[in-house]
């Protein structure tokens, strides 16, 4: 051993390189372990037999030949996706999720032919959420972002329970994914004229968008059983909204988006509005110092398919931004696959795991554990977090509008209040039924 490391004492350029290479090999090793761990269990999955490509929007899927070897229950699947979601790459499909949710709002109000006919339409998205003026202010858009983040991380991490059995076991106790979606679709029922298309499409893109941006600027692409597990827990989601008519297999589900999005994703001033309050909410958590903002602006406006920007009346980056982006988002791609030590701590935007006395609770509220710059339900800090809080206030650092209060309900979320703030008394109408009455 002393005369090893005299060797590399001697040689201190060779005993870096060595060093730099078993670090990697070691990256290397911990990065795919999961991964390994995944195919040994369900074996590579699905077969990439083709890919399905749209060249005016710049998509493109992998094609799954369906599921011959293995069949995934519901549960399952969010297992699997809590993985790719809280350890695998949490940053970037929490940005993909976000951008699902921006894409939504593409879908323009009323088609032409219902304009000359004078007939009710049925209104899309766009329209509907400037009618009900829950994106018409930039409170009301951090809000809604706020809850939809809360109900969404709800039904793809809380235990999914199948209310039909009884002696449930302590850990099928929680009721969480049963009243989160029991509230949705009690809120659904205010807004009756929402298409069954577009609560498809939705779902698609919480499918899709995922698998999507693992493909282009993920540190690698989801499995096959990844992209499944994706599908089946959010049409398990989808028959518990009482969506009908979801297609039965992802591919199904792949063609069926790109049929939608080529006759109904069309330029609409709604679009625009929508999608101005959005983005800027989306931007205000970075700051306007130095030309940051601008910059995440110009960055936000790549990452969005040519498709979505004209639906948005947004402009067209310019070729330097593009590769700009296209760098950024490379290099933190191969930093993660190369260089960084997998995640060992989940990232979880809920806490999954609560004691069950406070599930039993009568009223229970709860705390998010990542908030974006309006604080919605984040705790007011206390002891010496409060002094430091006071002191970024006094400093300027911090706006009043930036710190936790009774404003933007510092004692937490109660899942049957989601939603607008005008509809909260509503919540007692939706009990823990999932059909949402």
């Amino acid at each position: 051993m002393d005369s090893l490391l005299t060797w590399f004492r001697t040689r201190p350029v060779t005993a870096v390189f060595v060093g730099i290479v078993f670090y990697l090999a070691f990256i290397r090793l911990l990065r795919f372990q999961r991964v390994r761990a995944l195919k040994k269990k369900y074996g590579y999955g699905p077969s990439l037999n083709a890919i399905a490509s749209d060249s005016k929007a710049g998509n493109s899927f992998p094609r799954i030949a369906g599921r011959p070897d293995v069949k995934l229950t519901p549960r399952e699947a969010q297992e699997i996706t809590l993985t790719v979601n809280q350890l695998e790459m949490p940053g970037l499909m929490r940005i993909a999720v976000a951008f699902a949710l921006f894409k939504t709002y593409s879908i323009p109000t009323i088609s032409e032919i219902l304009l000359q006919s004078k007939q009710l339409s049925h209104p899309t998205i766009s329209e509907i959420l400037l009618q009900s003026k829950q994106l018409s202010t930039a409170e009301n858009v951090s809000k809604r972002y706020a809850d939809t983040a809360v109900l969404i991380s709800t039904w793809t991490s809380c235990p999914i329970v199948d209310l039909t059995r009884i002696n449930l076991k302590q850990e099928e106790a929680d009721p969480r994914h049963a009243i989160a979606i029991a509230r949705t679709n009690w809120l659904h029922t205010r807004w009756p004229n929402i298409k069954n298309e577009d609560f498809i499409y939705t779902m698609s893109l919480f499918v899709l968008e995922p698998i999507r941006w693992a493909r282009l600027y993920g540190w690698r692409e989801l499995l096959p059983i990844e992209q499944e597990a994706f599908f089946v827990l959010w049409k398990e989601i989808g028959h518990r909204m009482n969506i009908r008519d979801i297609p039965e297999m992802l591919q199904d589900l792949i063609d069926w988006t790109e049929r939608y999005e080529e006759t109904a994703m069309v330029p609409a001033q709604s679009n625009y509005e929508v999608g101005q309050y959005t983005l800027d909410y989306i931007l205000s958590n970075f700051t306007e110092r130095f030309g940051v903002r601008k910059i995440m602006r110009q960055i936000s406006l790549c990452l969005i398919e040519p498709r979505v920007r004209t639906a948005f009346l947004l402009p067209e980056p310019s070729l330097m931004s593009q590769a700009i982006t296209s760098v950024v988002m490379s290099f933190f791609a191969i930093k993660a696959r190369y260089f960084d030590l997998p995640r060992f701590k989940r990232v979880e935007y809920i806490p999954r795991d609560v004691p069950p006395e406070k599930l039993k609770e009568k009223l229970p509220r709860f705390h998010p554990t990542i908030f974006d710059k309006v604080p919605w339900y984040k705790p007011e800090p206390k002891g010496i977090s409060r002094i430091w809080q006071n002191i970024l206030l006094k400093i300027g650092y911090l706006d009043e509008e930036d710190i936790p209060s009774s404003k933007y309900k510092s004692k937490g979320y109660r899942l049957e209040e989601c939603g607008p703030i005008a509809l909260e008394q509503g919540s007692r109408a939706c009990g823990s039924d999932e059909d949402g009455g």
